[in-house]
């Protein structure tokens, strides 16, 4: 592909100077295109004597000219339009370089800021020996590249915590990926490898895959733990794998009632409130299935077992239940999860019902938002305050039936990780 060099042009100390260091600079890249950024005196002044050393002809470059050399953000905006219009010639900007030797310290930044976030190939300026007031001395003049993936990589891992913190794991590995196939530092690549796995573990968590996550999140106990203890989240990831742990050992526990609140909890930070609201729906059925199961040996609402229930419920019950069969087994949904634990005589079961059943109750109307929803059977979209409002009632159930979830409830939480400053 066709090589674009961008590079600001000042005037020096006596022109001659300036002109030998920027030849040097594009002798050494050899771009087809060049693009001069000059003010009204280095393009009188300086920039012939580039074009004289190089033997270019008008036509074979650009120059753009700028009278103000000090607004560093209006030179920006400039610039930054000028290298748009490159990229949209064609140039990709892996292969453009930028140089930023002399002009104006504002010129230089500038041009050096538009570089960074175009994600151009290289930045590059020219260094030497130097004399007395601290200028080149020519003919010592060597060419310095600052490695601009280290750079770019330390800006967008500070963007890397804030995503990882709000959640959008897919986009902390997409932003991951760009650097894997670009650093060849060892050391580096391993903290990469570290995040990532990171990651992955919460990215499957919050898609429900507890055991994948505590798998991963045991591996990486296992061999990072310096990197966890620098970014001061070893103490959360050992209380979350506690609870994952939990959670594999059987699939009605407390645990998994909180991990599901948290999870609802979280998709209503992001303000995607059908979305917490199905998982709060979620929660409450799961509630009953536990209670169902822990409190009144083992019964399962996907496979009602109808003898042993024959020994416990009344006729008119059995019958009710009865038509919920299908091809075989009688299964139960959320509201008659809690109809049988009110039958049962549970506590919990006649508040349910006792509430559900009150035409002043807001229970019913909440529970019936995730029905209206579109991820459900209707088409209304649900807002932050009925995502809020059934949010507290499940928080009241919780409260009343499950009071040790407040302390399982930190053991749920997503660590929130610091600046990632050790690349």
């Amino acid at each position: 592909m066709r090589k674009a060099m961008l590079i600001t042009v000042g005037t020096g100390r006596n022109r001659e100077d300036i002109a030998e260091g920027i030849v040097f600079s594009i002798k050494r890249e050899n771009p087809e295109f060049l693009c001069f950024f000059v003010t009204p005196k280095s393009n009188k002044e300086t920039l012939p004597l580039i074009v004289n050393k190089l033997g270019i002809n008008k036509g074979t470059y650009r120059v753009i000219e700028h009278e103000e050399a000090d607004d560093i953000q209006e030179l920006y905006m400039h610039y930054d339009g000028v290298l748009r219009d490159i990229i949209n010639e064609g140039f990709s900007p892996e292969e453009i370089v930028i140089d930023y030797t002399s002009g104006t310290k504002s010129m230089s930044a500038a041009l050096f800021a538009v570089g960074i976030a175009r994600e151009v190939g290289a930045v590059t300026y020219i260094s030497g020996k130097r004399d007395d007031s601290g200028r080149v001395i020519q003919g010592t003049e060597k060419q310095v590249s600052p490695n601009i993936t280290m750079l770019r990589m330390a800006i967008k891992l500070d963007r890397f915590s804030k995503l990882f913190n709000s959640y959008q794991f897919e986009a902390c590995m997409s932003l991951l990926s760009e650097f894997e196939k670009k650093i060849s530092q060892e050391t580096v690549k391993e903290k990469l490898a570290f995040l990532e796995s990171l990651t992955r573990a919460y990215m499957l968590w919050d898609r429900f895959d507890t055991e994948g996550s505590l798998k991963e999140l045991t591996e990486l106990s296992r061999r990072n733990e310096g990197l966890l203890r620098e970014l001061e989240i070893k103490g959360q990831l050992d209380r979350n794998k506690e609870l994952l742990y939990r959670e594999k050992q059987s699939k009605y526990s407390v645990e998994r009632i909180v991990d599901l609140f948290k999870n609802a909890e979280r998709r209503f930070e992001e303000g995607k409130y059908d979305d917490a609201v199905a998982r709060l729906y979620r929660t409450i059925e799961y509630m009953a299935q536990v209670r169902l199961f822990t409190n009144h040996n083992g019964i399962e609402t996907g496979d009602l077992d109808m003898d042993r229930l024959r020994e416990k419920l009344d006729e008119a019950t059995i019958k009710e239940l009865e038509k919920k069969r299908s091809e075989g087994k009688v299964k139960v949904g959320l509201v008659d999860s809690f109809f049988l634990l009110y039958k049962l005589g549970d506590e919990m079961g006649r508040r349910f019902f006792n509430e559900f059943n009150d035409s002043n109750s807001e229970l019913k109307k909440y529970i019936n938002l995730r029905n209206q929803s579109i991820l459900a059977h209707g088409f209304t979209p649900i807002g932050r305050e009925g995502a809020e409002k059934l949010k507290g009632i499940v928080e009241s159930y919780l409260n009343d039936f499950f009071p040790s979830w407040k302390q399982i409830e930190q053991k749920a939480r997503f660590p929130k990780i610091r600046d990632v400053r050790w690349i």
